[in-house]
């Protein structure tokens, strides 16, 4: 019985995933995507990628700071967290927008050089050993039901790298 009920909750976990979670998710991206395009003189490709890489690094390192917080169970985490989750969102929306553009400015639709950037990127990716970071988004579904759950971002090595000294 247990085994029954495991895989139903497995089925309506996965539907719910992809009907609902995923485009949801798959709609944020878009609206925010297209408010950069329609607005793209305020979103210069070259310029958003620079600052949203340099957030994106900054989050990181403050990972572990955040997590030490002594008001972490309370109402204000509660609000900064979802803060955090959205700026992180816009964040990582705008690092590939900007990204998407630069390639499309630089590589087009020639179908040598976009044969030749899958390649090498999935080869890369391979040897890392990170290819199933290509299946991840939006259908890797974080729940918050924990604050903590929020903050942590895994790196290649699992190193917590708000400690690693940058000097």
């Amino acid at each position: 019985m247990v085994t029954a009920n495991g895989t139903l909750l497995k089925i309506v976990d996965m539907i719910i995933s992809a009907v609902v979670v995923g485009p949801l998710v798959i709609a944020f991206w878009r609206g925010i995507w297209e408010f950069m395009n329609y607005n793209s003189k305020w979103f210069p490709p070259e310029w958003t990628l620079f600052i949203s890489v340099t957030l994106h690094l900054a989050f990181i390192l403050a990972q572990d700071a955040t997590l030490g917080a002594p008001w972490h169970n309370s109402a204000g985490c509660h609000v900064v967290s979802r803060m955090y989750i959205y700026c992180g969102g816009l964040m990582i929306v705008t690092e590939w927008r900007s990204l998407w553009v630069l390639l499309d400015q630089k590589i087009g639709l020639d179908i040598n050089l976009i044969v030749a950037m899958t390649t090498f990127s999935v080869s890369v990716l391979i040897l890392m050993k990170a290819i199933c970071n290509i299946i991840a988004a939006p259908y890797c579904i974080g729940v918050d039901h924990d604050t903590k759950a929020i903050y942590p971002y895994m790196t290649m090595f699992r190193t917590r790298v708000s400690t690693i000294s940058i000097l």
